[in-house]
């Protein structure tokens, strides 16, 4: 299922990111707004973005810059409550192939909050500020690169894309991939072997890969095929893994 292949939780496991899902805002009281007819009606915060975000003035953008050289970018976009709060959303991208590997809101934060939220997130990405239109490009650009191999969108999008501005022209593909050409980097030996025969039925060999701990570094799929490589050898004793990490978790703590 392609659309489980976008849940791969395990393998995003920067700092941000885990700490991003562990203060998500979907728990925040409902709000009120009163329609028309002055009743007063609830939103939840989904209902509320999907239906009204793109009424909200765009404040702020950023894009982080600190795991460039792995093709993850950060992009931020904020908008702007009438009454001065915010609700921003956080998308984490690859550029290289992947496209959105995970996207978050943040809903109705007060300026105090905001602020916390973006010295946080900076302080693990390296946060540039961005104009809109560059931020914009980077989202659905990537999406669209990933899409070009049958990577699909990852569920979170489903809410978070209502945070930007609707994608209403053809988004050049010059800037992402690496030298021409879809690049997946592979953290694991599961990874590939999920997403290298989503890509292959897309496009053949026509892409660079990368497994972490396998390969030399970038190879041409033409080149070497990915499935010259037998990862039996690879399987380790997962009892005697987390022994290991026990011990070396109480040593940095002594």
């Amino acid at each position: 299922d392609r659309s489980v292949s976008r849940g791969l939780g395990d393998v995003y496991k920067r700092q941000f990111q885990k700490w991003i899902l562990s203060h998500s805002t979907k728990s925040i009281s409902k709000i009120m707004i009163k329609n028309k007819a002055q009743k007063q009606k609830l939103l939840s915060p989904e209902a509320y973005i999907k239906e009204k975000a793109r009424q909200l003035p765009i404040v702020e953008c950023y894009i982080g810059t600190k795991w460039d050289y792995m093709g993850e970018k950060t992009v931020i976009v904020t908008r702007q409550h009438p009454q001065g709060h915010f609700t921003m959303g956080v998308y984490l991208v690859d550029i290289y192939c992947k496209g959105l590997l995970h996207s978050e809101y943040f809903f109705n934060m007060n300026h105090d909050d905001y602020e916390m939220m973006v010295k946080r997130i900076d302080m693990d990405e390296d946060l540039k500020k961005a104009a809109y239109a560059d931020a914009h490009k980077l989202v659905y650009g990537a999406i669209d690169f990933a899409e070009a191999v049958g990577i699909d969108s990852e569920d979170s999008f489903d809410i978070t894309k209502y945070i930007l501005d609707e994608k209403k022209e053809e988004i050049p593909f010059a800037e992402f991939g690496r030298n021409g050409k879809h690049y997946l980097r592979a953290d694991t030996d599961e990874e590939a072997e999920l997403y290298i025969p989503i890509i292959m039925e897309a496009i053949g060999t026509d892409f660079t890969y990368s497994i972490e701990g396998v390969t030399d570094g970038e190879v041409d799929a033409a080149e070497v095929p990915f499935g010259d490589f037998d990862f039996s050898e690879l399987n380790y004793d997962e009892e005697e893994f987390d022994k290991m990490f026990e011990k070396l978790n109480r040593e940095s703590q002594d």
